[in-house]
């Protein structure tokens, strides 16, 4: 389809590109070859007055002079009209319709009377010349025409390979932009602007994604720097006090000390855990469980959490069905999105698990004031925490650093799953996670 309207156009643009320049030769050759026949009838002109003049005083009279050129046929192919002193005409026109021998100025050509003369007095008057032109129209068109076609040729070749290759590289490059969009079928794809557009969206596209990344990447540093800067001021001010006043460190003190470790250590653990899920490296050590199992033990130890709170947390599960997985990353991924849930529900969180064919599903859904929509796109993205606080953090406890979605994700992904968000303001959240039951290969 593609290849036929391609050729179409390089056969059109070839086309108006032959014919005009064909038009453009004809018309120069045409004007060269006016000016090349004016020239030739000129010299033509000299060369016939200089010959019927030497004739004339060579044999005395016209009589003689029109004899010898009948014998020599010089006048047989030739167009030469010839009258005397007096107008009376001593060769006959080969046409009568010319008019008057006595009043004709002009032959049928247009071209005038010249005078002949001889030791300046006039001896007759001649039309014509023994000569034609160097050439006719005819020859002229034809070789406007086959210019014409030699440039018809090879302007479609190159335009066809022009265009196709045009159209391979922009091929190339949707590609190339795959990753973004998904192809779309060789039918939809007939013209260069559909092309141009798709490549077009796909660079748009790829220009935001890089100024989101570049942005995540600058607050990602301050964010880093802000959450390591408090732990280690406080380990450093109270080991400041224990060096210089020589005081051992008390037990509140040194508890304090180890949970601010603790909170650098999962800082970095986040960090390198997140990295490794998206290089792929990270291994998995899949075995047989029952999901509902883990489940209840993630509700009853969330429910203890959630009590001072007033958030119930509720689990509706009906089949006991084992899911082949790693159980501990499972684990980490319901605690991430649970516990999410549970930081903006207001009173309730609901965790449903279901079954299609092969595919497990872990549907857990909250109360909350809901998620605004510009929002949803970026939930999975690395440090990114919201512009908008859907719910305020109660004092002493941490918002956290915009980690564990995104590890959720990945480990969702390593397990060819999926997580997926809905949300209605002032509604509440949903969250879909989706895996399959068994799947044999591991993450590489």
């Amino acid at each position: 389809m593609w290849l036929t309207l391609v050729r179409k156009r390089a056969l059109l643009t070839a086309l108006f590109t032959a014919v005009a320049c064909s038009l453009l030769i004809l018309s120069f050759t045409t004007w060269i070859q006016l000016q090349a026949n004016q020239n030739y009838k000129l010299q033509q002109t000299i060369q016939t007055e200089t010959f019927l003049s030497s004739y004339y005083e060579l044999y005395g009279n016209w009589e003689n002079v029109i004899d010898k050129l009948l014998v020599s046929k010089l006048l047989q192919d030739s167009d030469l009209q010839i009258w005397s002193s007096t107008n009376q005409p001593l060769r006959p026109h080969k046409t009568p319709d010319h008019g008057s021998y006595e009043t004709a100025s002009r032959n049928a050509d247009g071209s005038q009377r010249h005078v002949l003369l001889l030791n300046g007095q006039v001896i007759g008057t001649y039309e014509g010349s023994f000569g034609k032109d160097v050439a006719t129209v005819p020859y002229l068109i034809l070789f406007s025409f086959i210019i014409g076609l030699i440039l018809f040729i090879i302007m479609y070749n190159i335009i066809l390979k022009k265009e196709i290759g045009h159209r391979q590289s922009l091929k190339r490059v949707l590609t190339q932009l795959a990753f973004l969009e998904p192809p779309q079928s060789e039918n939809s794809l007939d013209s260069y602007s559909d092309m141009e557009q798709v490549v077009e969206t796909e660079i748009n596209k790829i220009a935001q994604r890089l100024y989101l990344l570049e942005t995540i990447r600058k607050s990602m540093v301050a964010d880093i720097a802000h959450e390591l800067r408090t732990p280690l001021a406080v380990m450093r001010a109270k080991l400041d006090n224990t060096l210089c006043n020589q005081i051992p460190l008390e037990l509140p003190q040194a508890s304090l000390l180890q949970d601010e470790i603790y909170r650098m250590s999962k800082l970095l653990g986040d960090l390198q855990q997140l990295a490794l899920a998206e290089s792929g490296h990270l291994i998995l050590n899949k075995t047989w469980f029952s999901l509902r199992s883990v489940l209840e033990g993630l509700t009853v130890l969330l429910a203890m959490d959630s009590e001072e709170s007033g958030i119930t947390v509720s689990l509706h599960c009906k089949d006991a069905i084992r899911v082949y997985a790693d159980e501990n990353r499972l684990r980490q991924v319901f605690i991430n999105i649970i516990g999410n849930s549970l930081r903006y529900a207001r009173s309730m969180v609901s965790i449903t698990v279901s079954f299609e064919s092969s595919i497990c599903i872990v549907t857990v859904t909250d109360d909350g004031v809901g998620i605004e929509q510009e929002e949803i796109p970026y939930l999975f993205e690395r440090f990114y925490r919201g512009t908008v606080n859907r719910r305020e953090v109660p004092v002493g406890s941490s918002s956290g650093l915009g980690l564990g979605l995104p590890i959720a994700k990945q480990l969702m992904e390593i397990h060819r799953g999926t997580i997926d968000v809905t949300s209605r303001w002032q509604e509440g959240t949903t969250f879909q996670i989706k895996f399959p039951i068994f799947y044999e290969a591991t993450a590489t």
